[in-house]
């Protein structure tokens, strides 16, 4: 009977063991990909701009705005169109 009781009190402490694990490198993946983002953001050509929101004047300028790595758009949200299921078979 001990027995029984000492392997349920394990499991359940390597249980909560594993949640905090997960819990932990989810926090630490969010913390990196902020950073990660930050970076992004302070190293762009449009923070240094006097004027970021006029045009570009030639289109060397244009290539140089956009020569920063680009953000990375989340997927919207809906039933998939026609021309994606099409795709996708």
């Amino acid at each position: 009977m001990n027995q029984r009781k000492y392997r349920h009190a394990r499991s359940h402490l390597l249980a909560r063991l594993a949640g905090w694990a997960r819990q932990a490198r989810a926090v630490v993946r969010d913390c990196n990909q902020a950073a990660q983002r930050a970076a992004q953001l302070r190293l762009a050509a449009d923070m240094y701009l006097t004027d970021p929101d006029r045009a570009p004047d030639t289109y060397a300028e244009f290539l140089f705005r956009s020569s920063g790595s680009l953000r990375r758009e989340p997927r919207p949200a809906g039933p998939p169109s026609a021309s994606s299921s099409a795709r996708s078979s």
